[in-house]
């Protein structure tokens, strides 16, 4: 469970209808996301919860932990089954969230709250925050706090991205205790760490208010430029409106750094030149932004290095190593899931584009609702589908901004299917409309091809599917596909 810990960050879930095709309807056009729609009114909520109350009268006549779990899981799935604007949909997902955390069944109360986010204007991140306070008396094992402690961290990095960060710490705090009763002593110490790297952030952020109303009253104050900059660079990842405050620094060296990164350098030595400056000055930095410098040094080394010779080569493959084997766990560096961000633009061939592990269309049917991802048995719960029509080709893509170094993921036929695909299909991955990897064809069921790409440098990322033929059981996966730094 240690690897729960490493799950993605930026936990925001964005809502799309489950789609009902069937394996030989025509190919659906690309459909925008549907808007989340407001909550029920109170006399509505009212309503359906007396209603649910009384057909499941005898469930919740029932008080054990056991018994209320399985209630909350009964009252998803029915929660799912609901269709359009119905307050019923609503209070199944709320009561299963509730009823799930008060019984420790935090997996269960995330995942409600989750599909209450996809459909309505809720305040998520206080929702999942409580639920997991709620949860926390009821979590015994190790295993499982071991994978309380992975939410909480999860949790604590959505905090930061909302710029919320006395929740932050306050679930980096939870998570150092669940991670202690999990007596997993590499946890214990990322928990440390990552606790020590919010309240780090919380402090510079504090900082960074003042110096946005100082800029606010005398712009281009070369200090408050800096300290603004540096953290929505570093940060925020907001590079486009960083750089410029950077670059005003009177600071030779960073500001100098801010003016290249501006003018956009092709040459080979160029990006070595910027790479180089990055990682000299992270060694002058304190810990909120030390790795942060060494992340954008590595990205930009690799940016230079396919076209690099000799002893700049052997350089900076050396500098290479060296990034690679900053213990990340200890640092709490997580790799980022694809199903967790939005995509910019998708387009499948059949149903819907399916993300956090489901299929995005009924297996057959007789089924009431969509299947889930599974390759070999397994389920992928990070998983993403996007099954292609004939002869063409599905796709989604992503904004990554330079932000990450590699794309890993594996690729299959997923299970459910009675027969292969009629045609097999070639997996590819686009960065800035670059080809960077292409699959074997894959026309064999649950047979699984590994992913690892290069991503450096790339802004835009393309996962695309290639059906050259009749798209026939041709249920494309993308098995936990994670962006690193």
């Amino acid at each position: 469970m240690r690897a729960l810990f490493f799950c993605g960050i930026l936990f925001s879930l964005a809502w799309s209808r489950f789609g009902i095709a069937q394996e030989e309807e025509a190919p659906a056009e690309p459909r925008q996301a549907a808007e989340k729609l407001p909550e029920p009114d109170a006399s509505a909520r009212k309503a359906a919860e007396s209603a649910l109350k009384e057909i499941f009268k005898g469930d919740y006549s029932k008080t054990g932990a056991a018994d209320r779990q399985a209630l909350a899981r009964k009252l998803l799935q029915y929660g799912r089954e609901e269709k359009g604007e119905s307050a019923e949909r609503y209070v199944c997902c709320r009561e299963s969230a509730d009823l799930a955390a008060k019984a420790g069944d935090f997996r269960t109360a995330l995942e409600a709250i989750g599909d209450l986010d996809r459909s309505y204007r809720v305040d998520a991140l206080s929702l999942k925050a409580k639920a997991l306070e709620a949860a926390r008396p009821s979590v015994r094992s190790a295993e499982d706090n071991q994978a309380l402690a992975g939410e909480y961290f999860q949790l604590a990095d959505e905090a930061v991205a909302a710029d919320n960060y006395d929740l932050a710490l306050a679930l980096s705090r939870a998570a150092s205790s669940a991670a202690d009763k999990g007596k997993d002593d590499v946890l214990s110490s990322a928990a440390r760490t990552r606790e020590k790297d919010v309240a780090g952030l919380k402090g510079e952020q504090e900082r960074v208010e003042k110096m946005k109303t100082v800029l606010s009253q005398h712009p281009g104050d070369p200090e408050a430029s800096l300290a603004v900059g540096k953290f929505l660079c570093l940060v925020k990842g907001d590079w486009r409106q960083g750089l410029p405050l950077i670059a005003q620094r009177h600071e030779a060296a960073l500001a100098d750094l801010a003016r290249k990164e501006i003018a956009a350098p092709q040459e080979p030595l160029e990006l070595l030149a910027l790479a180089d400056g990055w990682w000299d000055l992270a060694a002058k930095e304190g810990e909120v932004y030390r790795i942060r410098f060494q992340i954008r040094a590595a990205a930009w080394y690799r940016s230079a290095l396919p076209r690099l010779e000799g002893l700049s080569r052997a350089k900076v493959e050396k500098r290479l190593q060296e990034f690679s084997r900053i213990n990340w766990s200890r640092l709490g560096v997580k790799k980022v899931y694809l199903a967790d961000l939005q995509e910019e633009k998708s387009s499948v061939g059949v149903g819907q584009f399916g993300k956090k592990g489901d299929l995005g269309y009924k297996p057959n049917p007789r089924a009431k609702r969509n299947g889930r991802i599974r390759v070999g048995g397994l389920e992928s719960p990070n998983g993403l589908s996007m099954h292609p029509p004939s002869q063409g080709s599905s796709y989604a893509i992503y904004r990554i901004d330079k932000k990450f170094g590699t794309l890993e993921a594996r690729v299959a036929i997923a299970d459910g299917g009675e027969k292969p695909p009629a045609t097999p299909a070639v997996f590819k991955v686009y960065g800035d409309d670059r080809l960077l990897w292409k699959s074997r064809p894959a026309g064999k069921l649950g047979e699984l091809q590994g992913v690892k790409v290069e991503i450096s440098g790339v802004e835009m990322l393309k996962l695309e599917v290639e059906c050259p033929g009749h798209y026939g059981s041709c249920w494309a996966v993308w098995v936990e596909p994670a962006l690193v730094p």
